[in-house]
């Protein structure tokens, strides 16, 4: 089988894993926070494959008609760095790390 083929088809047991091993803990802080309304909105950005990796977490945050935008982490810097306030949740996702 093509490698590449190999890879996408690999996809779901990869997030299959990762979400078993995953703990919630570390967020409990950042989630109280969002209760006391300590963030006047959610952006959430990334680059790439990072970038579109969020936009499910984009689609089902609005769906719980949180304020949440998606932007491209370059246009970000570039273009709207106004977007990021003292009360904003940035939520960066880098596939890469840097």
């Amino acid at each position: 089988m093509n490698p590449y083929i190999r890879d996408i088809l690999s996809q779901p047991d990869a997030l299959r894993e990762a979400i078993n091993h995953f703990s919630p803990v570390p967020l409990s802080p950042l989630i109280q926070r969002g209760r006391q309304n300590e963030f006047d909105r959610i952006l959430i950005t990334g680059m790439g494959a990072s970038y579109n990796a969020a936009y499910p977490a984009f689609l089902g945050l609005t769906s719980q008609s949180l304020p949440v935008m998606l932007a491209n982490a370059a246009e970000l810097l570039h273009y709207s760095p106004g977007l990021i306030g003292n009360r904003t949740l940035l939520w960066m996702n880098s596939q890469s790390g840097r």
